[in-house]
């Protein structure tokens, strides 16, 4: 008789284990701990050792809960990748596992007539094993190419229908596993194919998310740059043509000098040191952060808003520049939009600090802002203008890209400021 007993080959288990460890381990981050490493890898082996039987489900929801219990435990990523990251992958093993299991019933029952030696069911036993090899080998390619943990960074309401979308199909293809009969084992291949396919697809999918992401991340990044050379081209033009006129200049200051006219020689020195001064500001040492907080700082001037801005990020930041700066530009864009909105020009005013210290960047902005349009619905604050639907996904967006860098963001509002303050790891990459 056709026995799960058959099924046991430690070398293909052990390799399948190896497998299975790689992929989890290019999706999630593992605790350090040797002990860790070699509990998740027991775990693992359990995973390899049931079958999945029609109309039994007991082996795949035991492993289910096992393997769940040891990703949360040994693996330090956030609780809803996690949970995305078991929907994708389990699916798969459960689905290919009932396949290649299925695949050897049909033909021990069709083609041979239930009538094997006990060598030859060991022996087609061992292919239908042998054929999980190539099959996690394929999938950890691809989990490694779209779901590598230091590229894919989604906020918790992308996760989550990432992980509803999966689990509707883990429990689409348990459901047809328990119901299905011992004699027509085969009508559902093509659901768990289709399960197979639609974790391949999640994953594509995550992966086109993305690169989508960071490609309009990186082209507001080029836009604040390109602005900031533009500015010190174009100021760069202003000093070569006020040059020319230095010797003009000269010679008035030296002839007010000669009339003992010192006071208006001193203004007109003065108004000479307004047009040469550049103002083209350091703020800190990384180019990237200084060319965008330059463009910020010269659009918030044009529309009366005085600012201070105090930033100390190195060069080698240690960050996702990219979504650093798309956290910095739209908390800016926001604290210039509020500000521009208080009628009185000598409160405009904005705040900015920055530093790192004990491998964390911190970082707050505060603006002054008009009361009767802040409010807080569902502790979240909401603008309370008339066309709100336009308006209001920045600070969305913002507690987003905070959260995707691994840190936390804290939104406040008291009297007329209203500030945002941010905490992030400053190795996260």
């Amino acid at each position: 008789m056709f026995s799960p007993d058959y099924l046991i080959n430690i070398p293909v288990s052990l390799i399948l284990v190896y497998l299975l460890y790689r992929i989890f381990n290019s999706c999630l981050s593992i605790r350090s701990q040797i002990w860790t490493r070699l509990s998740f890898s027991a775990v693992l082996f359990l995973m390899t050792s049931p079958i999945v039987l029609p109309g039994e489900l007991t082996g795949s929801l035991g492993i289910l809960v096992l393997l769940s219990a040891a990703v949360f435990l040994f693996f330090t990523d956030r609780p809803i990748v996690k949970t995305a990251v078991i929907l994708i992958v389990y699916p798969l093993w459960v689905s290919f596992s009932y396949l290649s299991y299925n695949i050897g019933y049909v033909i021990w029952m069709y083609c041979f007539r239930q009538n094997m030696t006990e060598t030859g069911e060991m022996l087609l036993m061992l292919c239908c094993a042998l054929l999980k090899i190539p099959f996690l080998v394929l999938v950890e390619r691809l989990a490694g190419k779209w779901l590598a943990s230091g590229e894919i960074s989604f906020s918790s309401r992308i996760w989550a229908v990432i992980s509803l979308t999966c689990l509707a199909s883990l429990l689409g293809i348990i459901t047809l596993i328990y119901q299905v009969g011992s004699t027509g084992t085969f009508v559902i291949w093509p659901a768990c194919i289709a399960c197979i396919l639609t974790s391949v697809g999640i994953c594509y999918i995550c992966d086109l998310i993305s690169r989508s992401v960071r490609r309009a991340m990186e082209g507001d990044m080029l836009r604040t740059q390109q602005a900031y050379y533009e500015d010190l081209k174009r100021e760069q033009e202003e000093v070569r043509g006020l040059r020319h006129d230095m010797m003009n200049h000269l010679s008035v200051i030296q002839s007010l000098l000669g009339q003992n006219e010192t006071a208006q020689a001193q203004s007109y020195l003065k108004s000479l040191t307004r047009e040469f001064s550049a103002p083209l500001r350091v703020f800190c040492e990384n180019d990237t952060v200084n060319a965008l907080l330059n463009a910020k700082y010269r659009q918030a001037e044009e529309k009366g808003i005085e600012c201070s801005f105090m930033m100390e990020l190195p060069q080698d930041a240690g960050m996702d520049m990219v979504r650093l700066c798309s956290l910095m530009a739209n908390t800016l864009d926001n604290a210039i939009e509020g500000s521009e909105r208080v009628v009185e020009k000598q409160r405009r005013l904005i705040t900015l600090k920055g530093r790192c210290d004990g491998g964390y960047f911190s970082y707050s902005i505060e603006n002054r802002a008009v009361a009767g349009e802040v409010l807080r619905e569902k502790g979240r604050f909401v603008t309370a203008k008339k066309d709100s639907r336009f308006h209001g996904h920045g600070l969305r967006i913002i507690s987003d890209i905070a959260e995707e860098l691994g840190g936390t963001v804290d939104i406040s509002f008291s009297g007329d400021i209203f500030s945002v303050t941010a905490l992030i790891p400053a190795g996260k990459a």
